[in-house]
């Protein structure tokens, strides 16, 4: 997000998870650095609600600077995102590493979260997956 658009700003932290809140006219962006396991759900919770009070057109999570996501994590980021859609807003998680990809994967959250994009870079995001379609575990289309 464009430091220079930024209307509010607001910090969140516990033991394991900072989570940055910043608004501006375009929407809000989350960044989280630390670790989502069921300790930070509570900060995790406080820090999406904020955001989807805000009323802006579309949230962006970004998760790049997350070290490590459990189910409790996973379970908040599909709830935000379930509340943003019947408002009519957007929502996207950005940064996701290696494991929190695998974790949208393999609990079939792929097809909850609007986008699942590599890095930031100078504001814009790198997609990694292309579709919003689920991709059938391969244990689950093997022959039996």
């Amino acid at each position: 997000m464009n430091t220079s658009n930024i209307v509010n700003r607001q910090v969140m932290t516990c033991r394991v998870l900072r989570a940055r809140i910043e608004s501006a006219a375009q929407g809000t962006e989350l960044s989280l650095r630390g670790e989502i396991d069921l300790s930070a759900v509570p900060v995790l919770h406080r820090a999406l609600e904020q955001c989807l009070e805000r009323g802006l057109a579309s949230v962006v999570v970004d998760v790049s600077d997350v070290g490590f996501c459990d189910c409790a994590g996973l379970h908040e980021l599909a709830q935000a995102n379930r509340t943003a859609r019947e408002h009519g807003r957007e929502f996207k998680v950005v940064g996701a590493s290696e494991q929190l990809r695998h974790l949208f994967e393999i609990a079939g959250a792929r097809e909850l979260l609007s986008a699942c994009l590599q890095r930031v870079e100078h504001g814009h995001a790198a997609p990694v997956l292309q579709t919003n379609q689920a991709r059938p575990h391969p244990r689950a289309t093997a022959p039996v």
